[in-house]
């Protein structure tokens, strides 16, 4: 069948009218209830309502790259291109957006989700070879599976499985035809993947991967039968392996802007898409895969579902019992199928193994762990297939398989000429459809009054805004309280990011809270390390913290720093949001009373449950910020880093060594700007060659000469790289030689640990950094890196679970057991390594030097830096209830002073350039006597 003939087909066109028809009864009132509501309830569909909306914003607005954001997370500028974005569907909504909301958008994308699954994988099992009410059966059964109808309730990037039968359809055509077109448009439709979903985007390209594999193997056999232009064997795998280029240039080919994108956001931040402390918390039950859509019809209205908070996203995998045993019929009427029959084994071995990787690293049964463990424990630690993060959408690839095999299963069934199968026929459909049916569908009211939005009412002020300033006056920067920063696995403040960002749609302002699915952990630390944020989020909240001892005539400076450098306009606080409170009486007159006394208001306004401060920012043209003698620098500097003097820039010494250094200032493009710093590298790796790139917001503005001594330099910033409001200064070290470890005339390694647990924030935190890498894996339990004793180099690094695993416990204590002699361990803990922690672990962290037991300290932090032989107690060892940090002690880069300025002629305060030995010399006084010898074990020159 020709592509054209494909859809023009009255068939298909038919079949696509039957499932839009299903699509608009089965999942009312959506349709009837456009703009109002959007399906979902309440939880994540607010994201993808915010994405649409912002690539409008920032295509027909602002004019700038949608795959970078300032309008979230303020002042700190976010990366859109790991976050859960759907660029594809901004782009096909941008002419529909400029006369409807992006609310009906949303819920038009959410039918058109349903209507094309049910079509392609119509068309896909017509192509098999199963008839055309069977074929419907088929797409039926994969459209309103209870796996898929979960993620109806705010995944709509999830929700879109269109693609991948969609994509089969044409590869299955490319194979029978041989023709490079349509192994062409699959490809383009593996790239509109990608567009919606990465996580979908790496199910396809897996089952691609298998794909090929049973290809491969089956010719090599002379077994399959994939009709090409040749019926040679070598013909045969040769025609195939072209089709897979052809798909795959094609893909890269539309992906490359994105792919692009995402080095550079890789260059910039490091690599954290697959990193997460909580992934295990969402581990997948084997009696997952019989719970059914707790909103269906069928089990509301029988009272089944009696606790609605165990039914989570996450936890219903299940195809629908219907479909089930309609694919288990459909294995024994495959022979009737003959040659065809061959890809029908393929979605079988695809079933199973996505089974076995949706069970996730261990096999759980009724919530008891069996201690089995799994291949989802490897496939995770795999660059980029990591990505998939939750085990349990795999469950997917399951549903769609065993969606094919019950379309062959109803076919079986219901052929032939006996009563019993004319009976049998319309009774599994009425089955199917009873079973699946959500009607109504749960809907969220969309009602900008209930929304904390800041304004009253947000429309109106904003034309009053534009009409009083001119159409282009720039956006207002809000504060909302109670503060919320969320990345969807990690939390600062309060769970309410999403409906933050659901209000910015209407009010079209910046705010300093929001939600993405992804950042990098320092974006987080630096909301997390500021002392006037981290006042306001033990004041907004009931829980008994340790508060942080701040001064208050040093408190009121941090506050109007805070609200200098971030230019806010407005802080708004509010009790209630969506028929909830957010805050208690309580809360609510201590944050008003906070922001009183510490913030500078010209103006205060009392709405009900809404308090205003009103604020008038403005930059200052002849100020200077010298950040090494700067009180307040924790406001500004937002990547720690171990420098020369720690307690100039951080009261809690929090060590990073890393690439790079990065700090904010307000700007105007109508100023001059200065930079004088003093810098220099690497002391203790003599023989380094390179340079230090210099950008402001992400632009390059200069290049510094590597030196291993201390050096002062200006430079003078462009206008054109000054932006009104906040700019990031970043400085980051270009190194093109680094001697060998075993050529250096010491031992080149220092080494700065950081651990804390989810009480600290909300969040689990942990670093391992050793010179020009961090080796932590930035996931729950102790994060371990084993170093040569002797070279300096990292020989290997782990994490183990030991907060929910005992085995894995008894795995790092057998590694430390059989180390060898002398080779050192620098570990820490992070979220929590206490709860399966156990007495053979303990004697083997103090086979390293360790004396500290985690037993009942839950969440603690905790590091150590310890060698294989030394004794119990001589170890660098540290233990808190929020948060460690520990070094070894040696100098590593550093910027010493940095000061922004406006006029050439400033001179900051003065610094003898001194050289690398005096520095050493320094360095080695602040340490005491009593860590000498373990300091000199662990490489330090003295």
């Amino acid at each position: 069948m020709g592509m054209i003939n494909f859809f023009r087909s009255h068939e298909s066109l038919t079949a696509f009218c039957i499932f839009a028809v299903l699509t608009l009864m089965l999942t009312y009132p959506v349709v009837s209830e456009m703009g109002a509501a959007i399906p979902g309830d309440g939880g994540d569909a607010a994201i993808f309502v915010w994405d649409l909306w912002w690539m409008k914003h920032s295509i027909l607005e602002l004019h700038q790259n949608p795959f970078q954001t300032g309008y979230i997370f303020n002042p700190i500028d976010i990366s859109l291109v790991f976050h859960a974005f759907i660029p594809l569907y901004g782009l096909i909504m941008l002419p529909i957006q400029t006369i409807f909301s992006p609310f009906v958008c949303y819920s038009i994308i959410f039918l058109l989700t349903f209507m094309c699954t049910g079509w392609a994988t119509y068309r896909l099992a017509r192509i098999l070879g199963i008839g055309f009410v069977a074929a419907l059966v088929a797409g039926f059964a994969l459209t309103f599976c209870p796996v898929r109808l979960v993620r109806g309730l705010g995944h709509l990037s999830l929700l879109s499985t269109q693609w991948i039968p969609l994509f089969y359809v044409f590869m299955l055509l490319s194979f029978q035809s041989a023709r490079k077109r349509d192994s062409a448009i699959a490809g383009m439709i593996l790239a509109a993947s990608f567009y919606t979903d990465y996580q979908l985007t790496v199910l396809l390209l897996i089952s691609i991967l298998l794909m090929f594999c049973y290809q491969v193997g089956m010719i090599w056999l002379g077994r399959g039968h994939f009709p090409t232009e040749t019926d040679k064997p070598g013909g045969r795998l040769s025609s195939v392996m072209y089709m897979y280029v052809i798909m795959g240039l094609v893909f890269l080919v539309a992906t490359g802007p994105v792919l692009y994108l995402a080095g550079q956001e890789v260059h910039w931040e490091g690599y954290y898409i697959a990193e997460s402390s909580v992934v295990e918390s969402f581990k997948t039950d084997l009696l997952y895969y019989l719970n059914p859509f707790h909103a269906s019809w069928l089990f509301r209205v029988s009272g089944f579902v009696r606790d609605p908070d165990f039914w989570g996203t996450e936890k219903v995998l299940s195809p629908g019992f219907v479909a089930f045993f309609l694919a288990g019929i459909g294995l024994f009427f495959m022979g009737g199928l003959g040659k065809k029959r061959t890809w029908f084994y393929f979605w079988i071995i695809l079933i199973i193994i996505s089974f076995i990787l949706s069970l996730g690293s261990h096999l759980i049964v009724a919530g008891e762990d069996t201690g089995l463990v799994l291949p989802y424990t490897w496939f995770r630690q795999v660059p980029v297939l990591g990505g998939v993060r939750v085990p349990g959408k795999f469950a997917q690839l399951v549903a769609f398989g065993l969606s094919l095999l019950a379309g062959l299963g109803y076919q079986g069934l219901s052929s032939g000429r006996s009563h019993l199968k004319r009976i049998l026929g319309p009774l599994g459909i009425m089955l199917l459809m009873i079973e699946l049916a959500p009607v109504p569908f749960p809907m969220q009211v969309i009602d900008p009054q209930n929304l904390n939005t800041g304004p009253v009412d947000c429309s109106i002020e904003r034309q009053n805004r534009q009409f009083r300033d001119g159409p282009e006056s720039p956006p207002k920067r809000i504060m909302q309280l109670p503060f919320g920063v969320d990345t969807g696995f990690r939390l600062i403040g309060e769970d309410i990011a999403r409906q933050h960002i659901l209000a910015q749609v209407f009010h079209q302002d910046v705010i300093m809270s929001g939600h993405v699915s992804r950042c990098p952990d320092d974006v987080l630390e630096f909301f997390n390390a500021n002392p006037f944020l981290t006042r306001i989020q033990e004041l907004q909240s009931s829980s008994q913290t340790r508060a942080m001892l701040v001064p208050t005539a040093r408190m009121q400076a941090i506050a109007r720093e805070w609200l200098y450098l971030t230019q806010t306009d407005r802080i708004v606080i509010d009790r209630f949001a969506g028929g909830m409170e957010l805050l208690s009486g309580i809360e609510y007159q201590r944050l008003i009373n906070f922001i009183q006394k510490h913030c500078l208001a010209t103006d205060r306004q009392d709405h009900g449950p809404k308090t205003f401060f009103s604020f008038e920012p403005k930059v200052e043209r002849n100020r200077s910020f010298d950040f090494v003698h700067h009180p307040e620098n924790d406001v500004y500097i937002y990547n720690r880093f171990l420098v020369d003097q720690p307690d100039k820039f951080c009261d809690r010494d929090f060590i990073k060594t890393w690439y790079y250094f990065r700090m904010l200032f307000p700007g105007d493009p109508s100023m001059t700007r200065y930079i004088t710093l003093d810098y220099r590298g690497y002391p203790e790796i003599p023989g380094v060659e390179g340079h230090i790139d210099v950008f402001l917001n992400r632009e390059q503005i200069g290049e510094l000469p590597y030196s291993e001594y201390w050096r002062q330099t200006r430079l003078e910033v462009p206008s054109s790289a000054v932006r009104r409001g906040v700019n990031a200064l970043q400085l980051t070290y270009s190194l093109s030689s680094v001697p060998a470890a075993e050529h250096t005339s010491t031992v080149p390694f220092s080494i700065g640990l950081v651990s804390a647990g989810m009480n600290y924030g909300g969040c689990g935190v942990s670093r391992i950094n050793v010179p020009l890498r961090d080796y932590s894996h930035h996931t729950r339990g102790f994060n371990v890196a084993y170093i040569d004793g002797s070279k300096g180099t990292v020989l290997r690094h782990e994490v183990y679970d030991t907060c929910e695993f005992e085995a894995e416990s008894e795995r790092f204590a057998r590694d430390l057991d059989e180390l060898e002699q002398g080779t050192i361990v620098a570990a820490v803990v992070h979220d929590d390594g206490s709860n399966k922690y156990n007495d053979h672990l303990e004697r083997s962290l103090a086979s390293i030097g360790g004396q500290y037991s985690l037993r009942r300290k839950f969440r603690y932090a905790y590091a150590i830096i310890g060698r294989k032989g030394w004794a119990p107690g001589t170890a660098l060892e540290k233990m808190d209830e929020l948060l460690v940090s520990l070094t070894n002690g040696n100098g590593v880069i550093g910027i010493r002073s940095v000061c922004v300025h406006q006029s050439p002629d400033y001179q900051p305060s003065p610094r003898s350039v001194r050289s690398a030995g005096l520095d050493q010399m320094k360095s080695q006084k602040s340490i005491s006597r009593s860590d000498t010898n373990r300091d000199r074990s662990l490489g330090t020159t003295r």
